[in-house]
């Protein structure tokens, strides 16, 4: 998903987007050392837009878990 849709979808648009990139990365995945506890908030922002979307579907839960897995 690209930086300006998943703005467009949360419905806010934040001032730095190479902030945002660095928090939707998950902890300890990029070799310089960022902010871990942003980057934990970047999970949870993803892993919110992931069930807001698989809640209106008929997905499984085994499938919403394979979706949060492969971040």
């Amino acid at each position: 998903m690209k930086m300006e849709e998943l703005q467009d979808r949360l419905g806010y648009h934040f001032n730095s987007t190479p902030l945002l990139e660095e928090a939707l990365h998950p902890a300890g995945t990029r070799p310089l050392q960022g902010n871990k506890r942003l980057a934990l908030v970047g999970d949870s922002v993803l892993s919110t837009s992931l069930l807001d979307e698989w809640y209106g579907s008929e997905n499984t839960i085994g499938t919403l878990n394979c979706e949060i897995a492969n971040l």
